[in-house]
């Protein structure tokens, strides 16, 4: 079968057609489409950004009301760290004679800030302070203390440093200093 002069050119015509469809929707289509796609997923990140301050101000909470709920979040905490440097002294010491361990020292002095900065100090109404306590005592003894130190309720304290000393010769005692830095109110 031949092909004819007529048909060769309407071949070659639409071959040229085709590669050039081609080419356009290589070259304008996919761009196009993607440029839209990027459109679309900005134009749906504003309108969730709209809607939530829509949402916050059909609240209508007013600069007042919300610095007075900071306030009462404020005394809340206050609240929660309110325990005099006296009366951590004594639920200490008293803990530690519950687990049968000898109190020989128990000082209290203000801590300087370091795992809170000045402003939050300022703001909250936090200080910290430091017990160090010198005990003696069996060593088991000291691990139900320090358990029982987790479960405190009215302190919240971190210990800073422990130091065991065994005493010779006396079976199974040994001499403590533990650090212990108390949050209190101001």
């Amino acid at each position: 079968m031949k092909i004819l002069k007529s048909q060769k050119e309407i071949l070659g015509g639409t071959f040229i057609f085709i590669v050039i469809y081609f080419l356009m929707w290589i070259l304008l289509y996919i761009p196009i489409e993607t440029l839209n796609i990027q459109l679309k997923n900005y134009l749906e990140d504003t309108n969730s950004k709209i809607n939530d301050i829509e949402a916050t101000v059909s609240q209508q909470i007013t600069l007042s009301k919300a610095i007075e709920d900071l306030n009462l979040e404020n005394e809340r905490v206050k609240k929660t760290f309110d325990v005099t440097p006296d009366d951590s002294i004594k639920i200490l010491t008293k803990k530690a004679q519950q687990n049968k361990l000898e109190i020989q020292s128990a000082d209290y002095s203000e801590g300087e800030i370091s795992l809170i900065d000045s402003q939050t100090v300022t703001i909250l109404g936090i200080r910290e302070g430091v017990v160090q306590l010198k005990l003696s005592g069996r060593f088991l003894d000291l691990l139900g203390y320090l358990e029982e130190l987790r479960d405190i309720p009215d302190l919240y304290l971190d210990i800073m440093k422990l130091d065991i000393i065994k005493l010779t010769g006396s079976g199974e005692n040994c001499e403590i200093i533990l650090d212990l830095k108390l949050f209190l109110s101001v």
